[in-house]
């Protein structure tokens, strides 16, 4: 089995989920997404603040997301809405 999962990162206190960063871009591969750039907002001393991470890696590591709502189909909003999520 794949001991390496979000629920043993978290059950064996293999990770801190409190750190912030923000997607810049992503790369598909027919149709589906492969490779995700990243802006670090640790600062720009390496990469100049950018990171590349594959999908299976922002798979394993993305906790949650916020997006704004001018970039998601309209009735994925209002299913968001009927489901009484908070605005942040």
């Amino acid at each position: 089995p794949n001991l390496l999962n979000k629920e043993n990162l978290i059950k064996y206190d293999l990770i801190r989920y409190m750190h912030a960063m923000c997607i810049k871009a992503v790369s598909l591969k027919y149709g589906k997404p492969f490779k995700w750039k990243l802006e670090n907002t640790y600062g720009t001393e390496n990469n100049n603040g950018f990171i590349i991470v594959d999908d299976k890696s922002f798979d394993l590591f993305l906790f949650s997301a916020m997006i704004d709502k001018k970039y998601i189909e309209e009735k994925l909003v209002d299913e968001f809405k009927l489901k009484k999520c908070k605005n942040v």
